[in-house]
């Protein structure tokens, strides 16, 4: 279960979920989990970044992230505790 893990991917997907794994070693789910655990294992966790070959990329990056020439005017950012129930996706 463990080499199959760090080694391989289930058919039709990107990661082994522990629902997947189980049906494949004849486990149980919660057996799954505990031995994913005990050795520190999060297949649905991505150890690498792919950077996006767009030609535009920075400027979507600078508009999206705020990072301008100025970023003192890009506006400011508040807590959501700070802010009205309305905003904060409360009420």
């Amino acid at each position: 279960m463990i080499d199959d893990t760090l080694h391989t991917t289930p058919p039709y997907a990107t990661h082994w979920s522990n629902r997947t794994m189980a049906e494949h070693c004849g486990l149980s789910r919660t057996t799954v989990q505990r031995e994913w655990k005990a050795r520190g294992l999060k297949p649905h966790l991505v150890k690498t970044f792919k950077v996006s070959n767009d030609p535009n990329f920075e400027n979507k990056l600078i508009d999206v992230v705020g990072l301008g020439d100025n970023p003192h005017n890009m506006g400011t950012c508040q807590p959501a505790t700070l802010l009205t129930p309305s905003w904060s996706g409360v009420g």
